[in-house]
């Protein structure tokens, strides 16, 4: 085996999307494990509401992810157009991972529609029919969704160019829960375990947004909001009307919001965390969004802008971000066989914390990856570059809670590892989850769908750079660069799949995927796990617990996603498509007793 070293320092990693991560669907909500013989059965009712919020989630996943790009990317940060390029691939390999899975759950759901016809009657058997028509469609639209990425096109969003696609969307699942509500019984909600509807929105912004990646409540009921479409941050008062504009898409100023999304972070007070991409600097702002100061970041070269999406600080102003796994001694990585480097396990990435006065950095834990794309090498001097990546894989996700402790959900069993702000540790039960079977046939479905994907995507990534565009000189991050999936077609790489084995994927649908965990202001955890069978018409259904281990469920309203959290129990949402654009809500958590786990 010969490896090409250019190739391997060009590419050191192609990104952790929280995709790969994900079971078959996305962002649905979440499920409670049963015991006994019912612990892994999935009721038809059940399946089809989680492939009818999978629908939606894969959109919802698809538009952050063509805003956002891969989470992080190995490519080193002074290349800031191969890194672009390893965060397109990524996202796509993510992308036709979900879309695979989802489209072979809409065939196993149109299969046992067909079955259920022949048992009904015909007022029965009329609905069930109908419903079967649309999951048809639904699988049409997955299909078409497929081909976008094997032909290497930017994917179009359906919800984002087509408010009709997401209407028959929901149709199809108004339509399939009606007609199983004849033949089969609902799914049952765990017992002792609360859930909790949260009431529709009080007030809501006039006019709309691009999307919203970040809300960050500040002093005076004021909110900043990250608008990484429109390139803004925008400063709103209680009645979600928009004050001013802090950071602005108008180029050449001291207060330009700059081509790339920005994370918009938590620092100490009523101050907010922003990166300066210009200056490789992290910009501080104050309650009203202005900067006010800029600081150093804890590492200079480290592959990611920083403070980047999830970063957090502690009751001590210490920073919490997460790393990367330690590279191996290049001369391991050459004795390794491709065999072995296929079917090794993902190493462990640390959650890092960072003393920006003493410039001190510090591992706190360790946690299970996935995404990793790992290249091959070359089987021959002129030969195509081999690479592996995994369509499903078992991951954990953190988050820092408002009194600075550490929530780490491990994937595995789905439980929480605590990390106080006092150092001391404790751990809470596994949360209640409906695991669901993946047999060898699915994983072989997987596999076959992430190497017409994956080869596309990587082709078109090793292929020919980034070009400048005719209204700038092209330097990364200015007015005139032209990111990969923009400008002129490129020529694609020679590149090779090497699929993992069938056991090298998990026996079960992971439990969570990336970006999963989210704290609130009040002390607690909320987790999207990536289905619930207590989603009645595909709402967004989270997992709430707290360092007590109480744990409750908390149903969005219909068409939602939580976008940020404000105190006393304030949640915001938004709503709409990329289309029309997004609005932001506010409504406020009822008060609820929780149960303990």
């Amino acid at each position: 085996m010969e490896h090409d070293d250019d190739l391997r320092a060009r590419f050191r990693a192609l990104a952790n999307e929280d995709s790969l991560g994900a079971p078959p669907l996305s962002p649905t909500a979440l499920a409670a494990r049963q015991t006994g013989p019912q612990r892994n059965a999935w009721t038809l009712t059940g399946r089809l509401a989680a492939v009818g919020v999978g629908v939606l989630s894969v959109l919802t996943a698809l538009t952050l992810g063509l805003v956002w790009g891969a989470n992080t990317g190995y490519a080193s940060a002074r290349v800031e157009g191969q890194r672009e390029r390893s965060e397109i691939v990524a996202s796509t390999i993510g992308i036709a991972g979900q879309l695979t899975t989802l489209r072979l759950e809409l065939s196993r759901t149109r299969t046992e529609l067909t079955r259920r016809a022949g048992q009904a009657n015909a007022v029965s058997q009329a609905s069930i029919l109908a419903a079967s028509a649309e999951v048809r469609r639904m699988e049409a639209t997955v299909e078409r969704m497929e081909l976008d990425l094997a032909q290497g096109r930017q994917i179009g969003v359906p919800v984002q160019r087509s408010p009709t696609s997401e209407a028959s969307m929901k149709r199809a699942l108004a339509l399939t829960c009606s007609a199983l509500a004849l033949t089969a019984p609902a799914a049952p909600a765990q017992q002792g375990i609360p859930i909790v509807d949260l009431p529709p929105a009080t007030t809501k912004t006039a006019s709309t947004l691009g999307l919203v990646l970040d809300v960050r409540e500040t002093s005076g009921g004021k909110l900043i909001v990250n608008d990484p479409i429109r390139h803004q941050m925008r400063l709103l008062d209680s009645t979600l009307t928009t004050l001013s504009v802090p950071l602005d898409s108008a180029s050449g100023s001291a207060n330009s919001y700059g081509f790339r999304p920005l994370a918009v972070v938590r620092y100490l007070g009523d101050s907010l965390l922003t990166r300066d991409p210009n200056a490789q600097t992290m910009l501080v702002l104050g309650p009203n969004g202005q900067p006010v100061r800029a600081i150093a970041p804890p590492l200079m070269d480290f592959p990611v802008g920083l403070p980047s999406r999830g970063t957090a600080f502690d009751d001590k102003g210490r920073m919490l971000f997460g790393g990367f796994p330690a590279r191996k001694p290049i001369e391991v990585i050459r004795a390794m066989t491709v065999d072995q480097m296929v079917h090794a396990p993902n190493d462990s990435s640390p959650i890092l914390r960072a003393d920006l006065e003493a410039r001190r950095i510090d591992t706190v834990a360790h946690l299970t990856g996935g995404g990793v794309t790992r290249l091959l090498g070359k089987a021959t001097e002129n030969g195509p570059v081999r690479f592996t990546v995994r369509p499903v894989e078992t991951i954990d996700d953190w988050a820092v809670l408002s009194d600075g402790s550490i929530a780490i959900v491990r994937g595995q069993d789905y439980h929480i590892d605590w990390i106080h702000a006092d150092g001391t540790k404790h751990s809470t039960t596994k949360l209640p989850f409906d695991w669901k079977r993946l047999t060898d046939e699915d994983k072989q479905r997987l596999i076959d769908s992430t190497r017409i994907a994956a080869t596309a995507s990587m082709g078109r990534a090793m292929g020919a750079p980034p070009r400048p565009r005719a209204d700038g000189d092209g330097a990364p991050g200015g007015r005139g660069y032209a990111p990969p999936d923009q400008g002129p077609a490129r020529p694609r790489a020679p590149v090779e799949y090497i699929p993992p084995d069938l056991k090298d994927l998990p026996d079960y649908y992971p439990a969570i995927r990336q970006n999963a965990a989210m704290p609130d202001l009040d002390g607690n955890l909320w987790i999207l796990p990536t289905w619930s069978a207590q989603s009645k018409q595909g709402e967004l259904v989270y997992d709430v617990v707290n360092v007590k281990g109480d744990f409750r469920r908390v149903r969005v309203p219909l068409g939602r996603s939580i976008a940020g959290f404000g105190r006393g129990g304030v949640v915001y949402l938004q709503s709409g498509d990329r289309a029309s654009g997004f609005y932001l809500e506010r409504t406020r958590l009822p008060a609820s007793k929780p149960s303990a786990k």
